[in-house]
């Protein structure tokens, strides 16, 4: 009987934390592969993030801006397939088509239930279109390096990457 109810509860502390990740559905901006990497873009309702402070954006935010960089197959930089890139230098430009918005900031790293990411809360100009433009610079802006003997050696970092999409937004909460 006791192993039936450590289940359900095991059960029930799942759904409970499902429930709060569904609520804060992502939503797709884009997807591109450059330099050995999946690069995408996604946005969310805003969120409560640790420390308060301004370079994570506030809690009551429009959405929480937030960039996924994973290593694909035969990475040329030594992550295996699927892996989250650390120390690379991400930021974000967002403006609105047609007035003069425009929101610009680091996108630092950070975890979720999701796993770890570059991410920043930000407020938006009400719905409608939106352009971003993200910047991945190499992991050697925040002092990581590489092997670079024959033996044991990796390629060289890439050169700053920056991608642009558009993105609709419909309102907070929506």
């Amino acid at each position: 009987m006791r192993p039936t109810l450590v289940k359900t509860a095991y059960v029930a502390a799942a759904a409970l934390m499902l429930s709060g990740a569904a609520g804060a559905a992502e939503r797709p901006i884009g997807e591109v592969e450059k330099g050995g990497m999946k690069i995408s873009a996604v946005y969310h309702q805003g969120i409560v993030v640790e420390p308060k402070n301004e370079l994570y954006g506030p809690d009551n935010a429009d959405i929480y801006l937030q960039a996924d960089v994973h290593a694909l197959k035969n990475n040329p930089n030594g992550f295996g397939k699927g892996e989250w890139l650390p120390y690379v230098t991400a930021s974000y430009v967002v403006t609105k088509p047609g007035s003069d918005f425009k929101a610009a900031g680091p996108l630092p790293p950070m975890t979720s239930v999701t796993g770890p990411h570059y991410g920043r809360n930000i407020n938006l100009a009400g719905p409608g279109t939106y352009h971003v433009t993200i910047t991945l610079k190499a992991p050697v802006h925040n002092n990581f390096y590489r092997h670079t003997d024959k033996e044991t050696g990796v390629s060289q970092w890439w050169d700053p990457i920056t991608q642009e999409w558009d993105f609709k937004f419909e309102g907070a909460g929506k």
